[in-house]
């Protein structure tokens, strides 16, 4: 008995450590994670049709084959073969591990079930859980989507974002391939699904890094005011950030943009000064110390030019 008890324990132990290497190594991307046929039609995250030359643009670099990269809390990322796009698909599941913690034990959106999707059913028993799994879901999907829909109308220039498609269509005649880090090939059919297209950028540190390695100290201070100006356009646009780390900064060239463009919302008060003074301090902070210990030079331009950005 004991034997058995011991096999089944080791079974259970393997088959764990194996599921958990390969999340590790697919980021947990499966194609049905990113394809969903209950999120119908939104006119509220319709966007403006692109001009010739855009939509020429969007298909030619639709063309090529994109690689999974990563994953965030919301999205799967997928590196186009070129290096100069990437293709974010939102993960659709309805049975995601945040759902099931955040949902069932933490958090109550339930009120929420049924905003995006026909409301399922569920004997009387489950309604509740079900009611909270399905509101969860639909309450994080309607969040990020207005966020994004939000930079695209408004903060396109400073988020690098090229195309978004929350809702089907007819455009694409033909499907993307998608390869995962297995290196194995999907395709997906783009007329169905929730994805946006932005220019690839450098993260913040890293470009830094770089820079100063080749000793382009005119070409850091340049980057230094295009960070600041994109965190003051923000402001004066009246858009929060709820999510404002370093991480989700990046350049391209020597343009600032914010990676991560699902955290946004209207907050007409971030035009006031003392709100985005905080904005601007907390947003550089990590700069600011990583430029004490790399480029005091750097750091000091950095703190004065966010003096004088406050002050003016």
């Amino acid at each position: 008995m004991l034997k058995l008890i011991v096999k089944l324990f080791l079974t259970v132990l393997v088959y764990v450590g194996l599921e958990q290497l390969i999340e590790l190594k697919t980021h947990g991307f499966c194609l049905s994670r990113i394809q969903s046929n209950d999120l119908p039609h939104q006119e509220r995250w319709e966007t403006p049709p692109l001009t010739p030359e855009g939509k020429a643009q969007v298909e030619h670099l639709l063309q090529q084959p994109f690689y999974l990269i990563g994953a965030g809390s919301e999205c799967f990322a997928f590196l186009s073969e070129d290096g100069k796009t990437v293709i974010k698909f939102f993960k659709l599941d309805k049975l995601r591990p945040v759902y099931l913690h955040r949902g069932l034990f933490l958090e109550d959106y339930s009120d929420y079930a049924g905003t995006l999707s026909p409301r399922e059913y569920s004997p009387p028993f489950f309604k509740k859980n079900v009611s909270r799994l399905l509101g969860i879901r639909e309450f994080r999907l309607q969040r990020t989507f207005s966020s994004i829909h939000l930079a695209y109308n408004e903060l396109k220039e400073y988020t690098g974002l090229i195309y978004l498609h929350l809702n089907p269509g007819e455009e694409f005649q033909k499907p993307l391939t998608l390869y995962d880090s297995c290196g194995i090939a999907h395709e997906i059919d783009l007329n169905r699904a929730k994805f946006v297209l932005q220019q690839c950028a450098t993260p913040l540190i890293p470009h830094f890094e770089t820079i100063l390695t080749q000793g382009k100290i005119k070409e850091a201070k340049t980057c230094i005011d295009t960070l600041l100006e994109l965190l003051l356009t923000r402001c004066q646009k009246g858009i929060a950030d709820r999510d404002i780390v370093s991480r989700n900064f990046g350049y391209i060239g020597n343009k600032a943009i914010e990676i991560d463009t699902g955290s946004f919302s209207k907050m007409a008060t971030m035009k006031e000064k003392w709100l985005y003074r905080q904005e601007l301090l907390y947003a550089t902070l990590d700069l600011r110390e990583w430029l004490k210990k790399h480029s005091p030079e750097l750091a000091k331009y950095l703190e004065e030019q966010v003096d004088e950005r406050i002050s003016s």
